[in-house]
């Protein structure tokens, strides 16, 4: 039995590029971050994704996406942290993050 945190994303038309840009997304240090302030953690390993938290998260409607896809697409388990990185990147350039932003939320958000 799955309790209230046992939500499912779906995507018009099965555009399966939608959703692999939504989880790049999700993914992200900067979406962490957001959801870090708002929401409890379990420890270090995790967040509760609760829906009326997850909502608050902004994720711009397709920017960037053709270069996320690239990068996602090219991610395989031996390269999982340097195309993590730099989807990091992209994401800060996104959110024209400056570098004293971006270093703030690394210190914030120490993952591994």
């Amino acid at each position: 039995m799955v309790g209230n945190t046992g939500y499912i994303l779906t995507v018009p038309n099965n555009d399966y590029d939608v959703l692999m840009y939504l989880l790049a997304f999700l993914n992200s240090r900067s979406m962490l971050y957001s959801l870090n302030k708002i929401t409890t953690r379990f420890d270090n390993n995790g967040w509760r994704w609760l829906r009326q938290f997850v909502e608050e998260l902004r994720v711009p409607p397709l920017v960037g996406k053709e270069d996320i896809l690239k990068i996602v697409n090219g991610t395989t388990k031996e390269n999982q942290k340097e195309r993590s990185e730099t989807i990091d990147c992209v994401i800060a350039k996104i959110y024209n993050f400056t570098l004293d932003e971006i270093q703030y939320i690394n210190s914030c958000l120490p993952i591994d």
